[in-house]
């Protein structure tokens, strides 16, 4: 496996998955290295060899800590578009999708949080469906879970204490099926993976 380098790496990337094919294959292998590095390489090369798969794929599991109960299907892995689990998009993911059927329960992680939007009446509300948007009140950092199917009876400015159910997931919005969406914004504002945050890990 020590063949695989950035450029070969992005090669198999753009020779399964049409959505990089105009990508430069060096910076899109290294941006692959630099996602994956945690994981062995035969992994990898499972994941961008999988011909009409997403980068993402039932191999690589995720969990987010109070927001889902178990680990769940990494379908679609922060920064990246797959078109199987979305109807369109600007070719970024802004979030990090989990494979996750219709109806269920979803919570917040531990903290205290801060109700800045929430959406519930079906609406495709720009492409996040069913949502609830909330504030961490000590450190600033923010989430928003999208496509759920109900949400709590919740209200903007509300505060609501972590481990509490705000919604069930579902497939509103900008869907091809059930799923749960997890955008996150780190202490200083910035969006960023989830998975690499203290409330997530990879599998």
């Amino acid at each position: 496996m020590a063949d695989l380098t950035p450029k070969i790496i992005g090669e198999m990337l753009q020779s399964n998955h049409d959505e990089y094919k105009n990508r430069d294959t060096i910076d899109l292998g290294q941006r692959f290295i630099n996602k994956y590095i945690s994981s062995p390489l035969e992994k990898a090369q499972s994941i961008v060899s999988g011909a009409g798969q997403s980068v993402a794929d039932s191999s690589i599991m995720g969990k987010i800590k109070g927001i889902l109960g178990q680990s769940a299907p990494v379908t679609q892995v922060f920064g990246n578009y797959n078109p199987a689990v979305e109807k369109y998009s600007g070719g970024v993911n802004n979030g990090v999708d989990f494979g996750v059927g219709e109806g269920t329960p979803v919570g917040l992680p531990d903290g205290q949080w801060k109700v800045v939007e929430v959406n519930n009446n079906g609406s495709f509300n720009r492409g996040y469906g069913n949502s609830v948007f909330v504030q961490n009140t000590q450190t600033g950092e923010k989430i928003r879970l999208s496509h759920l199917s109900a949400t709590a009876n919740l209200e903007p400015g509300q505060v609501v204490q972590g481990g509490n159910v705000i919604g069930k997931s579902g497939a509103t919005g900008n869907v091809t099926g059930p799923h749960l969406d997890v955008e996150y914004y780190n202490q200083q504002g910035k969006l960023a993976d989830i998975l690499n945050s203290a409330y997530g890990r990879g599998l």
